[in-house]
């Protein structure tokens, strides 16, 4: 396998879960990894797979509360490690074996300052409202009375000479003491339930894994949309045009010639069809994730590749002229090219 590096960058809109505010957030750094082919050809496909897996990563753990805002930029080498693996799960066949990040939230508006406070009276006020507070106690005959607490059996008992015995203290003392015992079982109760649950969910984990390691490989491309699903693409064909997750889009008429990068890309679950439309570009149609591409009549021209599938996708051309090499890496599967 040849390795390669590059550099990727994004910048994403967040929120905040503790403002309901939106932050913009820059993120950026340096990828590794390693493939069976040429690394060069596949930066791009590398940059967007991160750039997309760490906006998502860092966003559901915001929602979740596993992150704060405020310590996006500390929490950056810590998140490297999923954000390879979320990466790599979107791109059969390259392996990512390093991922250096950082993450710089903007500045939030700093907030309003407090109201003034209500000034403290001054030294000759506090003395004098000390001395009449004073001479008001010393001269209030309630203020003199005996009191006395004795520990009896675990209780403590209060008497004074204006109440007598405290009763009402003694009850209370006592429906305390019941609740101590009552809560004390109902914590280990709950306890009990916790460390139960906890190893249910890790029988369940050991299972899930186990069950996952022999599910069969999907099929080449996943399941196309049906026609009456696809949507109108609205592309004019002078920027590259992207699809993912479980998009269904239709380019028909479309002539694009494009001086740098990829014409069309589709990835994750997305479908496409493309039909009667002319595209030029360094590399005209590419295909990731388990993404699903026709092509019908027109033409495709690429410099570097016309046709590029990688992982589990697949690419039919029915009719179309096919000007450039064609590469596929993984179980990707290219039919119909010429």
């Amino acid at each position: 396998m040849q390795q390669g590096q590059v550099q990727f960058g994004s910048r994403a809109t967040l929120r905040d879960p503790s403002t309901q505010q939106p932050v913009q957030t820059n993120i950026f750094g340096t990828v590794t990894y390693s493939l069976n082919g040429d690394p060069a050809q596949y930066g791009d496909y590398v940059k967007q797979a991160v750039s997309k897996a760490a906006e998502q990563l860092i966003a559901q753990k915001l929602a979740s509360n596993q992150l704060a805002v405020p310590t996006l930029s500390m929490s950056a080498a810590a998140l490297a490690p999923e954000i390879a693996q979320a990466a790599q799960a979107q791109m059969q066949g390259v392996q990512v074996s390093h991922i250096e990040i950082q993450i710089n939230p903007e500045q939030a508006p700093a907030p309003q300052p407090l109201a003034p406070a209500q000034m403290p009276p001054t030294p000759m006020q506090a003395m004098q409202n000390s001395f009449q507070e004073k001479a008001q106690n010393a001269l209030d005959p309630s203020n003199y009375e005996v009191k006395a607490k004795l520990n009896i059996g675990g209780f403590k008992v209060g008497m004074s000479s204006e109440d007598g015995l405290d009763t009402d203290g003694l009850k209370k003392q006592a429906v305390d003491k019941a609740k101590s015992k009552l809560i004390g079982c109902v914590i280990a109760a709950v306890i009990g339930f916790i460390v139960l649950i906890g190893i249910i969910g890790l029988a369940w984990y050991i299972y899930a894994e186990a069950k996952k390691s022999t599910v069969t490989p999907a099929t080449p491309g996943g399941a196309a949309a049906a026609a009456s699903d696809l949507k109108d693409a609205d592309w004019d064909g002078k920027t590259p045009f992207t699809c993912g997750g479980n998009d269904a889009y239709k380019i028909k008429g479309v002539t694009a010639k494009l001086t740098s990068g990829t014409a069309i890309s589709a990835g994750a679950n997305c479908t496409l069809v493309i039909e009667d439309s002319n595209i030029e570009a360094p590399t005209g149609v590419s295909a990731l994730g388990n993404s699903n591409i026709t092509i019908k009549g027109g033409s495709v021209k690429g410099k570097t590749a016309a046709l590029k599938a990688i992982g589990n996708c697949k690419i039919t051309v029915e009719g179309a002229k096919i000007d450039g090499k064609v590469t596929k890496l993984g179980k990707a599967v290219i039919e119909g090219a010429k």
